[in-house]
């Protein structure tokens, strides 16, 4: 498994006793992800905190996921202080929504992965290749938020803010699908004010 991410900048694993699992060591399959979770690389300023907002989830459960942190290490032998975390170590994110794209494939020699959107659990719309980004959410591409709205991340897959022009079934013409053009306002990934259809006849 290759994952995006700087290398591992902390201290040696053997100061904290082997209570860090690096980039390198999930690469090479020494550490395996929790099942359910999926690993992320530590990014140089990242929290727990911060981790957990970008990704759906609590504190509570990233610590449940990576027991080897804890907010009392002194009452918890052989756990590290979970204000300290390291660029380049992992983090197994179980993701709180069943809403949203879901890896389903390692990464590949071109730096992608395969990636489904899905909703409430169910699969919306076709498989994608793209890059994993460091929040472990798939780069310059679209996605499916936990509210069922799709729209583009930026290359760390953040969502973009800005006009994002999409198409949207109306009904149907000779018995097939049609379509109309749409461009729609988001500001960090929330729709602002309405859709705007595009003038003319449906595709």
């Amino acid at each position: 498994m290759a994952l995006n991410g700087p290398d591992y900048a902390g201290p040696s694993s053997a100061q904290f006793n082997a209570l860090v699992n690096t980039k390198a060591e999930v690469e090479a399959g020494q550490v395996k992800a929790p099942d359910g979770t999926r690993p992320l690389v530590v990014e140089p300023g990242d929290n727990l905190s911060a981790i957990a907002a970008r990704n759906g989830t609590s504190v509570e459960q990233l610590l449940k996921d990576n027991p080897q942190w804890s907010l009392d290490p002194a009452s918890h032998p052989g756990t590290r202080d979970a204000d300290l975390i390291y660029p380049g170590e992992v983090v197994f994110v179980r993701p709180f929504s069943d809403t949203g794209p879901m890896q389903t494939s390692a990464v590949g020699a071109d730096g992608k992965a395969t990636f489904q959107n899905q909703r409430d659990g169910a699969p919306v719309g076709a498989p994608y290749q793209a890059k994993v980004a460091p929040n472990g959410y798939p780069a310059d591409s679209e996605i499916v938020t936990a509210d069922g709205l799709a729209i583009r991340t930026d290359a760390k897959g953040e969502p973009l803010t800005g006009t994002y022009h999409g198409a949207e079934q109306q009904g149907t013409v000779s018995g097939e699908p049609a379509y109309r053009g749409y461009s729609q306002e988001y500001v960090d990934g929330v729709p602002s004010g309405s859709k705007h259809y595009s003038p003319g006849k449906m595709l």
